[in-house]
């Protein structure tokens, strides 16, 4: 009967709807991946730029402490060969007899004034030198755990980069 053809007809116009529906939801979960991959490719690409921005400044930093330690070699170069003129001169009056020195000297003040000058003169050296190569240590330091730190951001920068590849690999098969 008529009846029992709208009723099937009916039951098949509900089913076509929900089917539509259903379909209307999967293209809206599908824009939803497909925008939600985009963003993770705008997000890996921003981390890779801000990567390879942090390389480069370490990059700098590295050779600004290259520059620096150089800069100390140089002033631990000019001390330690003013420290040899000055150890020179110190063996020659150490081998000089003690009383010949007192002997040569007008007063036992200018004697006294000058054993304590190069006692003064051997300590302050001394510590010249320390203190200049303890600095270069410490830049020789900081400039290895710079190198440390620009490995570490080429590793994150290689890890970002296959990221990247991945989720542009997953963009084109839900395209």
């Amino acid at each position: 009967s008529k009846e029992t053809e709208i009723a099937r007809l009916e039951i098949e116009a509900e089913k076509f709807r929900e089917s539509i529906n259903q379909t209307q939801g999967q293209k809206k979960t599908l824009q939803n991946q497909l925008k939600t991959i985009e963003n993770r490719v705008r997000q890996l690409q921003s981390d890779l730029k801000v990567t390879k921005v942090k390389i480069s400044k370490t990059e700098l930093n590295i050779k600004s402490l290259a520059g620096q330690i150089n800069k100390k070699q140089s002033e631990i170069e000019q001390r330690r060969q003013g420290m040899g003129r000055a150890l020179r001169a110190m063996a020659y009056l150490d081998n000089e007899n003690v009383v010949i020195s007192l002997l040569k000297s007008d007063r036992l003040s200018d004697f006294l004034s000058e054993a304590r000058y190069f006692s003064n003169l051997q300590d302050s050296l001394y510590n010249d030198f320390r203190l200049l190569a303890q600095a270069r240590k410490n830049l020789e330091d900081f400039k290895s755990g710079e190198e440390e730190k620009k490995a570490e951001l080429s590793d994150l920068k290689k890890s970002v980069t296959v990221k990247n590849t991945l989720v542009e690999n997953q963009k084109k098969e839900k395209n």
